[in-house]
C-alpha cells in the first residue's frame, strides 16, 4: 500500500505542474473495491482492491493496474488444486498508441495498437 500512495503523490504533482493545454500530459488514478464476494456459492470468499495508475500524451497512454486479493476457505474453490491462496496480488501494464485523422468532410482515419503484459509476482515470462 505504501508504494500506491508515494506513486499518487508523485503524479498528483505532476499533474498540478502542468499548465492547461490540449497537448499536455494527463494523469489519472483510480482505486474501487470488493468487500466480499463468493465464488460459485460453495463457501470460498474473496474481497479485491484495485488500483489503476493511468499516464496520457499525445498519442500514447500507459497503464498499470494493480489488483490485491484476500480469500477465506479456498480449500472450497473448484479450481484450486493445493491448499492456500490461488493468488495473492495481479499486475497488469500496457501501452496503447492510437492517432487519427480527417481525409475529408465526411471520412476519417484512425489507427492503433496495444502492448500488455500480465503477471503476479514477476513480469519475466509474462
Amino acid at each position: 500500500m505504501r508504494t500506491c500512495f508515494l506513486t499518487f503523490i508523485v503524479m498528483a504533482l505532476l499533474a498540478t505542474s502542468v499548465q492547461a493545454q490540449d497537448e499536455a500530459p494527463r494523469f489519472n488514478i483510480s482505486t474501487q473495491g470488493v468487500n466480499s464476494a463468493s465464488v460459485d456459492n460453495r463457501g470460498a470468499e474473496y474481497s479485491v482492491f484495485n488500483t489503476n495508475v493511468m499516464a496520457k500524451y499525445k498519442w500514447f497512454t500507459l497503464n498499470y493496474s494493480r489488483s490485491d486479493y484476500n480469500w477465506e476457505h479456498t480449500s472450497a474453490l473448484p479450481f484450486s488444486k493445493h491448499k492456500g491462496n490461488p493468488w495473492d496480488t495481479l499486475h497488469l501494464l500496457a501501452l496503447d498508441a492510437k492517432t487519427e485523422g480527417p481525409l475529408s468532410d465526411t471520412f476519417g482515419w484512425f489507427a492503433g495498437g496495444t502492448l500488455s503484459s500480465g503477471f503476479e509476482d514477476q513480469i519475466a515470462n509474462s
